[in-house]
Order: structure tokens, then sequence, then C-alpha cells
């Protein structure tokens, strides 16, 4: 099962995007060394891979590591991966997952949530 892509592009080129062009303006520049601005793709790659068997085999505050070691992309990007508030009504699963990314003394926080039917892929649900 996979976790589109769509999810770290739109984390990923948020960031990036407030990372560098407008940052410098806006005093943002802050944004350019989070831990998602050090990822590569072969990380994005193996953390969405994290987040599935998370979201799959972990029970709500079970925590699933992760880290780039295997990627071999430096700097070191670490993660703890904890689904949470699972949800069913009738054939649908969601659950949200605080994801805390840590790289180079910076740490990051996201909640996203995904919902699934039955034992479909689980799908990013975007807030409004």
């Amino acid at each position: 099962m996979s976790i589109p892509s769509r999810l770290c592009k739109v984390l990923v080129g948020s960031l990036l995007v407030l990372g560098t062009a407008g940052a410098q303006a806006s005093n943002l520049g802050f944004l350019s060394d989070t831990p998602l601005s050090q990822m590569r793709q072969a990380d994005i790659t193996s953390i969405q891979s994290a987040v599935n068997q998370a979201l799959d085999t972990k029970q709500d505050g079970e925590t699933l590591k992760w880290e780039n070691n295997a990627t071999r992309n430096r700097p070191r990007v670490d993660a703890t991966i904890t689904p949470s508030h699972t949800i069913k009504e009738e054939a649908r699963t969601c659950r949200v997952v605080a994801i805390n990314l840590s790289a180079r003394g910076q740490t990051m926080h996201l909640t996203p949530r995904f919902c699934r039917s039955g034992s479909d892929n689980w799908e990013f649900q975007p807030r409004h």
C-alpha cells in the first residue's frame, strides 16, 4: 500500500517555496533549514513506506521509528511516527498520524490524516 506522493509534494513544495523565494523578504529564512527541506526523494519514498507500515500495524499511541540511514543521504533525518485517533465509520477507517522529524538540531511536527475503505490504500485527507 502506498501513500500518494501528493502529500509529500504538498509538504515539500510548500516548505521549499516558503523557505527560498519569499523567505528572505519575509524574514522566514528559518524554513529553509527544516528537517523536511533536508530530505531527498529517496528519504521521502522511505518515510512514505514507514507511514504506511505504521498505519497498517501500529495501534493508537504505538510509535514506529524511522531514520534515513538506509538511503545514505545526509544530513541524518530521523522520525517517530505515531498513529492516533482511529475512527471507523461504516466501511471507512480514518487515522491521524503524528510525525516528528528531526535533522540538524531542528524539529518539525506534522499531523496528517489518512482514510481508507476496507483494505484499500490509505489516502491523505487535506484539511480545508
